[in-house]
């Protein structure tokens, strides 16, 4: 969804959580985003097996600048070649959660300053 910043000098808090899990023992990325921009605001990079899922979280604050709508989104993807990583799954493709329980998402709280 689209988001649009009330005040030009407020400061947007930005927090994401994405869960996923790697097809192996593996590293992860994950970025979080601006549609203005193709550079990542913020990145964590996380190693888990792939017996288990993990939650990448990132809160992040940036500055509005302007009242133009944007949308911020956040990317996973592995630190590698030789494995693939699922988001909101782990394995071979299990889900500890049905489709009535999301796990990944990102919350946008405009404070002015």
């Amino acid at each position: 969804k689209a988001f649009t910043p009330i005040s030009a000098t407020s400061n947007i808090h930005i927090y994401g959580t994405l869960s996923w899990g790697p097809s192996t023992s593996a590293r992860a990325v994950t970025s979080l985003f601006d549609s203005s921009s193709t550079d990542a605001i913020a990145t964590i990079m996380m190693h888990e097996s792939n017996t288990e899922m993990i939650h990448s979280t990132i809160l992040c604050a940036v500055a509005s600048g302007s009242t133009t709508t944007r949308t911020y989104s956040m990317r996973t993807g592995p630190s590698g070649t030789s494995y693939t990583v699922r988001v909101n799954s782990y394995g071979s493709g299990s889900s500890y959660f049905s489709s009535a329980l999301p796990t990944s998402g990102i919350i946008i709280i405009e404070f002015e300053v």
